[in-house]
């Protein structure tokens, strides 16, 4: 279904000693990874792991403002925000210093896709650079440092329970109320009764989204509940609250990942499992589907700090706060496990910590923040290639034995599909090894001893089908 290939690819940072990564976010499209650090601020084209832009914030903002903390895209990638540790949300602006004009999808892949293959511009970007300019900034008061883009606001819990919204384009520069969430009637069973949230609690993590034509929030409380809001006809908002203990297992609640697509409400918990609630059509309950979990004692006694969705809701990413992350189906079937990801002589040995991730364009490409143990150590950014089968089609599907798997933009098959032995196999990869290097053929094993065969995909058809689809 879902293949990590290859060792992880180290991307060169331009950051100072004793400057880490802080947050790591993709754009709606996942063609750019914004990456932040206390004070710097770094976009990436995804496909060509190249740096576009480059942005150092002056030591007196620094001063005022407070270090970066967390940062969000805006929908149509012409803006993102900046959270501090302050509590102040700067907007920059995002200038693309070319003809090229990224308004959708479709065309910044077509646009790439015919640059790269061009006889021209070979493997290069028409993004050559980016400036980000800064346009203004607000003070959040009791703002809980967490932001989330939906439509054209951006959306911002606070310590006293509510939610306020801030407009991409507010000239005025001022907030504007949302919900507060001690105003609101909350149940956790079909029949049970209605009561309030304590006053000393807020919302931690949360995303948002459109169901039926109405408003939803799937969160994480400070108390590590698990809430579901959504509004009815009349604009008003009902919250059902997920159950703690769920045969004589706690679950306590630390961050939550929406799946529109097969309507699942993932919460990452405290100890070391994620759980799939059955997005609700209703005011009754919510339900569990199924877990997200694994048989190693090492994540049982860990927390799930962050869950990412694949951009095509595919596959989940879970990942601890022990250093490791795992690959799950939509249904919670295992399908890559970090442990042995650092494993490889090319790639530092003290950098086996992922703090942060992030999905590249279609999911072909994982990008993390790895760093050591130590707490104030500087760490690197990397990129695990991935592949994909057309049995993601089908997330119930494990196990299967593939002929054919598909890259970004190459097509890998598989050259036999009955196991050859280990000796057998060192004997072809040494004969390859022999012939001149223009007549070698490109291998790659993935799993197993069986030997699969790199396919180029012809240039008239990637210029335009770039990255190649799964169907």
């Amino acid at each position: 279904m879902y293949y990590v290939v290859e060792s992880p690819k180290s991307i060169n940072v331009p950051i100072g000693e004793f400057n880490h990564v802080k947050c790591i976010k993709a754009n709606k499209e996942n063609t750019f990874i914004c990456s932040i650090t206390s004070n710097d601020i770094m976009i990436w084209f995804s496909t060509s792991n190249m740096l576009i832009a480059f942005h150092q914030r002056a030591d007196n903002s620094i001063s005022i403002h407070g270090e970066n903390h967390v940062v969000e895209w805006n929908t149509d990638s012409s803006k993102i925000a900046v959270m501090t540790t302050k509590g102040y949300l700067i907007f920059y602006k995002i200038i693309y210093e070319n003809e090229f004009v990224l308004t959708d999808t479709a065309s910044a892949q077509t646009a790439w896709s015919d640059s790269l293959f061009s006889n021209q511009i070979q493997y290069q970007n028409p993004l050559l650079s980016c400036k980000i300019t800064h346009e203004f900034s607000i003070h959040i008061q009791h703002a809980h440092k967490y932001i989330f883009c939906f439509n054209d606001e951006i959306f911002i819990p606070l310590l006293n329970g509510k939610i306020i919204k801030v407009p991409w384009d507010d000239q005025a520069r001022h907030d504007h109320f949302f919900l507060h969430l001690h105003r609101l009637y909350f149940k956790i069973e079909p029949d049970g009764e209605l009561f309030k949230l304590k006053d000393n609690i807020y919302v931690s993590d949360f995303e948002m989204g459109i169901d039926d034509g109405y408003l939803y929030l799937a969160g994480v409380l400070s108390d590590a509940g698990g809430i579901y809001l959504y509004s009815d006809s009349s604009n008003v908002f009902r919250g059902l609250i997920a159950k703690t203990m769920v045969n004589d297992r706690a679950l306590l609640h630390k961050c939550v990942a929406v799946n529109p697509q097969y309507r699942i409400l993932a919460f990452g918990c405290r100890n070391g499992i994620a759980v799939a609630y059955h997005q609700p059509d209703d005011y009754t309950a919510l339900q569990i589907s199924n877990y997200y979990q694994t048989d190693s004692k090492l994540n049982e006694n860990s927390t799930v700090i962050n869950l990412k969705w694949s951009p095509d809701y595919k596959i989940l990413t879970v990942l601890y706060d022990n250093g490791t992350f795992c690959l799950f189906s939509v249904f919670g079937s295992l399908l890559y496990d970090s442990r042995d990801l650092f494993y490889y002589s090319c790639v530092n040995q003290t950098l086996r910590f992922v703090k942060n991730l992030e999905f590249g364009i279609e999911g072909y490409s994982i990008w993390l923040y790895v760093q050591s143990n130590e707490q104030n150590s500087l760490g690197g950014l990397f990129q695990l290639k991935a592949l994909k089968s057309s049995a993601m089609n089908n997330c119930s599907m494990t196990n299967v034995d593939h002929i054919a798997l598909n890259g970004e933009r190459e097509v890998y098959v598989c050259l036999n599909l009955t196991k050859i032995s280990s000796r057998s196999l060192e004997k072809i990869e040494n004969s390859n090894k022999k012939l001149p290097q223009k007549y070698q053929y490109p291998c790659l094993k993935l799993g197993g001893n069986s030997i699969w065969q790199i396919i180029n995909v012809p240039l008239t058809y990637i210029s335009t089908n770039y990255p190649i689809k799964v169907s």
